[in-house]
């Protein structure tokens, strides 16, 4: 169950070897609503649990030999301190510049059009491509297009 409370203390609480993931620390942590629980931490200074720090955590119980254990866990929250990569405004420019291009080379290569035309003809589609502008039929170029 999620709660929301204060740590009042913690406490070491030695260490257990686990079979499967090795070494963890114990803590026995004390909330101000009066929960507490066992913590186990792969670090021998823990920093999910604060004193004197408002936290969100999961408490469960656990039996054994008739005894209930509880154990706390903090609820991860979505770390705000993240920020994305701010998008790059020519992205999409050079995506187009590149698809334009390797049409341009296509006519390159089935002899279409010669290589040094290649960069006017990628201009062409390019303005067709980011700006819906039809240059070819709008804006006659110097030389007829072979299409």
């Amino acid at each position: 169950m999620e709660k929301n409370s204060k740590v009042t203390q913690i406490i070491g609480n030695g260490t257990w070897n686990s079979p499967q993931y090795g070494l963890f620390y114990k803590f026995e942590i004390h909330m101000e609503n009066g929960d507490m629980g066992e913590y186990m931490s792969k670090t021998q200074e823990q920093s999910k649990f604060i004193a004197n720090k408002e936290c969100t955590y999961n408490i469960e119980g656990k039996d054994y030999n008739g005894t209930t254990f509880y154990r706390i866990k903090p609820v991860e929250m979505a770390k705000t301190s993240f920020q994305s990569k701010p998008a790059d405004p020519e992205r999409e420019l050079r995506i187009a510049r590149m698809s334009v291009l390797k049409a341009s080379t296509d006519l390159v290569i089935n002899g279409i059009i010669k290589l040094e035309e290649i960069v006017k003809y990628s201009k062409f589609f390019e303005d067709y491509v980011m700006n819906g502008n039809d240059s070819v039929n709008t804006t006659p170029p110097k030389q007829e297009l072979p299409f």
